[in-house]
């Protein structure tokens, strides 16, 4: 059983998406519904599906103005994004660097009217080798450089609210992901040339659909991930899927140790979607997780998620954070991980970060972790 609220932006995301009437209760708290739309980015298509209603129309002009105002913001932001992710892919092409535009860069535009589905960033591959002459541009742009080859993907940032993640992988080199990481060492073969270009790339719509269940498991198992992660599956199937490969997808993703995932979330994303027939106890758990995850996860997930991991051992929970283990030593510090003697002196280091740089979220961790000891 779902919040009264959650289930009303449900609702009128159905009748958006699958264009339907919508009929909503009277007792829905219409500003309770701007928040938990908001935290899970769906407050432009939550928006959008109201905007036509009598209940909407009968709400204050404030009300009405702040999801409005929104929802333009949203639009502004979308187009925005266009234009400059255009500029920054010209000047890739002159500096002869391959790239492959992902995730919401090509989700985006598969919903009915730009701006309704809401974005952080946009993600792109791009061949590393060139990453000097990469860097160049954004800076040549005014970009800010959030972070350099600190995990699988580099940052630049600009406002008034520009985010590019460039990837040189699509997904990090960690312990729980060690199966997805080197499936994708063969992504060259997946890559398809675009006509009229000679660096840019797609993946077929069939690859496309697994890295985003690849990606989704990814925040799935680490801090969770929101409503807009099911609306995304239930929006591609919408379009695409009577044209996808099932047999392919399913070969794939058992490489991956990952189809059960899909299963799962695919027909949960019909049945909230689409369908007004009851949850199955396994499905009412899954989506109360992502309902409480928001758009990116929550500390609190991530917590309780590392917590089952170390069977409810604190100790065995301090010590992964100290050190997650060789792979991300490897990525992150690779002078320790091939001089294993000096990695004290790491793990001092870390100690003294937590302590006096990131206090406030140190303590918040070692408090859930012991809720989380206490519950089991």
């Amino acid at each position: 059983m779902i919040d009264k609220n959650y289930q009303a932006i449900i609702d009128i995301i159905k009748s958006v998406l699958n264009k339907t009437p919508l009929t909503l209760p009277e007792d829905i708290d219409i500003k309770a519904i701007y928040g938990l739309a908001k935290s899970h980015s769906l407050l432009s298509i939550v928006t959008s599906g109201l905007e036509p209603t009598d209940y909407f129309k009968s709400l204050p002009k404030d009300v009405q103005n702040a999801f409005i105002s929104h929802k333009m913001g949203s639009i502004r932001k979308s187009l925005s994004f266009d234009f400059e992710r255009s500029e920054i892919l010209q000047k890739m092409e002159e500096n002869g660097i391959a790239y492959l535009p992902l995730k919401g860069i090509i989700m985006n535009p598969l919903y009915p009217e730009p701006g309704m589905r809401e974005f952080a960033d946009n993600d792109i591959w791009y061949d590393e080798t060139k990453q000097k002459a990469m860097i160049q541009i954004f800076k040549d742009r005014g970009y800010e450089i959030e972070s350099i080859n600190e995990c699988h993907h580099d940052t630049f940032m600009k406002a008034p609210f520009y985010n590019f993640e460039m990837h040189r992988e699509l997904v990090s080199d960690e312990d729980k992901l060690r199966t997805i990481f080197s499936y994708y060492k063969n992504l060259k073969s997946l890559m398809i040339k675009d006509d009229g270009s000679e660096y840019a790339y797609h993946l077929n719509d069939n690859d496309f659909y697994i890295y985003e269940i690849v990606h989704g498991y990814k925040h799935f198992i680490h801090s969770g991930n929101g409503l807009r992660f099911i609306m995304d599956i239930f929006r591609y199937n919408q379009v695409k899927g009577e044209t996808l490969d099932w047999g392919y997808i399913k070969d794939e993703l058992s490489k991956m140790d990952i189809a059960k995932f899909e299963e799962v979330i695919r027909e949960l994303s019909i049945a909230v979607f689409d369908s007004n027939a009851p949850l199955t106890e396994e499905q009412d758990k899954v989506l109360n997780y992502l309902l409480g995850s928001g758009t990116y996860g929550t500390i609190q997930n991530s917590v309780h998620n590392q917590m089952e991991e170390a069977k409810g051992s604190r100790v065995k929970f301090i010590w992964r954070r100290l050190y997650p283990g060789w792979y991300w030593c490897k990525k992150k510090h690779p002078f320790f991980a091939y001089t294993i003697i000096f990695i004290p002196l790491l793990i001092i280091g870390r100690i003294f970060k937590a302590l006096f740089l990131k206090r406030d979220k140190a303590m918040k961790e070692l408090e859930l972790s012991k809720l989380n000891k206490d519950r089991d």
